[in-house]
């Protein structure tokens, strides 16, 4: 399927806001009904909300605010990434369990899947840099697919004990 460069599964980059276009063939079409359509805007409205009130500092500690309509087909796939690789590592864990890791004994093995998450998304930008990002980059920054794909994900409340396990934004 001719969806874009981007790295993701089937089940984002499909019915993200770029894939939805494209057919079976990669031809680019409208194959949704209006419902369809209808439902999704909905739904993506509320990871473009949820992006955009997400903010990183600038140059000379400018506040700017992530454009949730420009990173959302990213953070769609962000959000559908961490639970598909979730629920495969869950699979593989129960027909072939991992050792526990020693000195880490406080976190369950299911938190420790989503700090490893957290942990790969780190790293350190220039406020120069996230300005540029900001203004051009499809992707939300680094902190942003933290704490917002966390906020989307079920699996991660629950291996948490959050009190409210409800995603903030789904769209399955």
């Amino acid at each position: 399927m001719l969806l874009s460069r981007r790295s993701c599964t089937f089940e984002t980059c499909a019915f993200d806001s770029t894939g939805r276009h494209y057919d079976e063939s990669g031809n680019y079409t409208n194959w949704w009904d209006d419902e369809t359509i209808e439902a999704f805007e909905e739904r993506a409205r509320c990871f473009v909300d949820q992006y955009s009130n997400f903010t990183v500092l600038g140059p000379e500690d400018k506040v700017l605010h992530v454009n949730g309509r420009l990173t959302l087909g990213e953070n769609i796939a962000d959000a559908g990434g961490l639970t598909a690789s979730y629920h495969a590592w869950k699979k593989h864990d129960e027909a072939k369990p991992d050792l526990h890791l020693p000195g880490l004994d406080t976190f369950t093995k299911e938190q420790l899947f989503f700090i490893s998450y957290g942990n790969w998304w780190c790293g350190k930008t220039t406020k120069e840099a996230a300005e540029q990002a900001i203004y051009n980059d499809p992707h939300a920054p680094k902190p942003a697919r933290i704490i917002e794909t966390m906020a989307n994900s079920r699996e991660f409340k629950n291996a948490f004990s959050c009190p409210d396990r409800k995603p903030a934004c789904k769209l399955w």
